[in-house]
């Protein structure tokens, strides 16, 4: 997805690609291991239910950093369901964007009749047309 990724830095966004790795590596490793779980082989931890968007997985340092790209030339509403067990514990404290710091929260699902994360609504997050997002889920 890292590959991927680059097809989409044009002119000015591309100084977004070191600090996206030095985000990684301080938060997961990615220099020293971290685990990668594609996005064609991360279903059982996290489902996107948004056409056009794909989110790849690293893991490390006891949390997960969900890397997500819309390759849609609109903003879109993402549908998403994340499994606890992203990371070791399964138990999920915090989930923000890793360039803004601007946090999900458990938001109340009236049909699930329970809190679900999300950034706009439950189980719910926002992507910038032709856009590129770092979760960091602790």
């Amino acid at each position: 997805l890292l590959h991927d990724i680059g097809s989409y830095l044009w002119g000015d966004d591309a100084k977004f690609a070191p600090d996206m790795l030095r985000l990684l590596d301080e938060k997961v490793g990615f220099f020293d291991g971290a685990e990668f779980l594609p996005y064609w082989r991360n279903a059982y931890v996290l489902k996107i239910d948004t056409p056009g968007v794909y989110a790849s997985i690293y893991r490390g340092k006891g949390r997960a950093v969900v890397v997500v790209v819309n390759e849609r030339r609109q903003d879109q509403e993402v549908s998403f369901t994340l499994n606890p067990g992203i990371i070791p514990g399964g138990v999920i404290h915090r989930i923000y964007d890793g360039e803004t710091g601007f946090a999900f929260a458990p938001l109340w699902d009236a049909e699930k009749r329970q809190p679900v994360w999300g950034e706009v609504k439950p189980g719910v997050f926002g992507m910038p047309a032709s856009g590129v997002r770092l979760l960091v889920v602790e």
